[in-house]
Parts: structure tokens; C-alpha cells; sequence
């Protein structure tokens, strides 16, 4: 998904909100590393109205993890 931005309408938004879901949650360096890179990449795609939609789509997701436990998106 990362590399390919194929996941449906605004998929480098989407991307980008999925990779910061993963910096929010992660305590591996590892993964951390991997992913703020690929999120590096894809600032410099973004204009700064997609990067802020990115951000709240992520705080969105984020609270109903932090509710529910688990991420279900009714979207295609």
C-alpha cells in the first residue's frame, strides 16, 4: 500500500494518514524509521490542504481505535 498508493480516491492521503497511524502506534524503532521515511516521501507529494486532511483522518482513526480497540473503515 505504501508503495504502490492504490488504495481508491486520495490514495497518497490516505497513505500518508495510514503511515502516521502507524508512527502514533508503534514502539519499534524499526518500524518507526521505516514509516516516517515513506512519510518524508510522501510530504513532498502533498499539497498542504491534502496533508492537513491526512493528519485528521488519522486523529479520527486513532480515537476509535483508542475506543473500540480495533479500526473498521465503512468506506470503500
Amino acid at each position: 500500500m505504501n508503495r504502490a498508493q492504490k488504495i481508491g480516491e486520495k490514495g497518497y492521503v490516505k497513505s500518508f494518514a495510514f503511515n502516521q497511524l502507524i508512527l502514533e502506534l508503534t514502539q519499534n524503532n524499526e518500524i518507526y524509521n521505516r514509516y516516517s521515511r515513506h512519510q518524508q516521501k510522501l510530504h513532498s507529494q502533498l499539497t498542504s490542504d491534502e496533508i492537513d486532511n491526512a493528519f485528521a483522518m488519522s486523529e479520527e482513526w486513532l480515537e476509535i481505535i483508542k475506543a473500540n480497540g480495533t479500526l473498521y473503515l465503512n468506506e470503500n
